[in-house]
C-alpha cells in the first residue's frame, strides 16, 4: 500500500469518527478531515470524489469560522480539481476566493499559495475577475481595489 493510499485510510476513519461524534467534536475538525480526504482524491486523480469532501469543507468552515484561511486552502484545492474536470469558470471562481482571502489574511504577493491562486487564476480561462470592465489582464486593478481596499 503507498503512504497516500493510507493517508487516505487514516482520513477516511478519521471523518467517520468525527461524523458519528459530531455533536461533540467541533465541526473545524471535521472539515479538516474533509479537506485532508478531498486533497488525497483529488492527487490520486479521482477528481470526481474529491469534488463533494472539498466543497462540504469549504461549508464547515465558513459555517464555523467563516471564510479565512482553511477556508482558502479548501476553495484552492476545490479549483485544482475543477481544473482537472474541465469546469474552467467554477475554478476560475474558487482560485479568486483563495486569492482574495489569502490577500485578506495579510499573504504577501510572493507568499507560494498566494501566488499560486494567482497564476491557476489566470490559466483557469474564464471570465476574468468579473469586474464590469472588460479587462485585459487578470487580476485587474478594480479587483485589487474593491475586494483589497487598496
Amino acid at each position: 500500500m503507498h503512504h497516500s493510499e493510507e493517508a487516505l485510510k487514516a482520513f477516511m476513519q478519521e471523518l467517520a469518527i468525527r461524523r458519528d461524534l459530531k455533536d461533540l467534536s467541533p465541526q473545524v475538525y471535521l472539515a479538516h478531515a474533509m479537506l485532508h480526504v478531498g486533497t488525497l482524491q483529488r492527487e490520486a486523480g479521482n477528481h470526481t470524489e474529491a469534488l463533494p469532501f472539498l466543497q462540504e469543507a469549504m461549508t464547515l468552515y465558513e459555517r464555523s469560522e467563516g471564510k479565512g484561511v482553511n477556508y482558502a486552502h479548501a476553495a484552492f484545492e476545490d479549483g485544482l480539481a475543477l481544473v482537472e474536470m474541465r469546469r474552467k469558470q467554477e475554478a476560475q471562481d474558487s482560485f479568486i476566493d483563495a486569492l482574495l482571502l489569502y490577500r485578506a489574511a495579510g499573504y504577501e504577493d510572493t507568499h507560494p499559495k498566494l501566488e499560486q491562486a494567482l497564476q491557476y487564476a489566470r490559466r483557469s480561462g474564464g471570465k476574468r475577475c468579473g469586474c464590469p470592465r472588460k479587462c485585459k489582464d487578470f487580476p485587474c486593478k478594480t479587483l485589487y481595489s474593491v475586494k483589497f481596499n487598496c
